[in-house]
C-alpha cells in the first residue's frame, strides 16, 4: 500500500497568504506592505520546492492587488481618514518637540554667548587695571 501525500502549490500559497494576512491589519496589507507579499511568497514557496522538488527555481512571484468590496469600502475610507489625521497631529507635535529643542538650544547658546561677553569684559578690565599698577 502507498499513500500519496503530496500537497498543491495551491495550498501552499492559499496557507502563506492566510499566514501574511493573520498578522497584519487592513490597512498595513493594502496600502503599505501588499509589495512585500510576493517576496514572502517566494521565499515560502522556494523553501517547499528545494525540500520537495529541488529542481525548481521560483524566480518570481506577482501577486494582483485586491478590490476593496464595495460594501466595506466607505469604512475602509474612514478609518484611512482617521488614521492620516493620527499621523498628521502626530508628526506636528514631533515638530512642535523638536522646534521647542531647538528654541532651548538657541537660548543655551545666547546664555553662554552673554556669559562669555560678561568674562571677556570682566578680564579686559582686570587687564587694563593691572596695567595701571605697572
Amino acid at each position: 500500500m502507498v499513500l500519496n501525500l503530496t500537497v498543491s502549490p495551491y495550498d501552499n500559497i492559499r496557507h502563506e497568504i492566510n499566514k501574511f494576512c493573520s498578522v497584519h491589519f487592513l490597512h498595513e496589507f493594502y496600502t503599505d506592505m501588499f509589495n512585500q507579499i510576493g517576496q514572502t511568497m517566494k521565499e515560502a514557496l522556494q523553501v517547499e520546492c528545494t525540500r520537495y522538488a529541488p529542481a525548481i527555481d521560483i524566480i518570481n512571484i506577482n501577486v494582483s492587488k485586491p478590490t476593496i468590496p464595495k460594501n466595506f469600502k466607505p469604512y475602509y475610507e474612514h478609518v484611512k481618514k482617521e488614521r492620516t489625521k493620527v499621523c498628521l497631529l502626530s508628526e506636528r507635535q514631533r515638530v512642535d518637540e523638536i522646534e521647542a529643542q531647538i528654541e532651548a538650544y538657541i537660548i543655551k547658546i545666547e546664555t553662554a554667548l552673554k556669559l562669555a561677553e560678561e568674562n571677556t569684559l570682566k578680564m579686559q578690565e582686570i587687564f587694563i587695571e593691572s596695567l595701571g599698577h605697572f
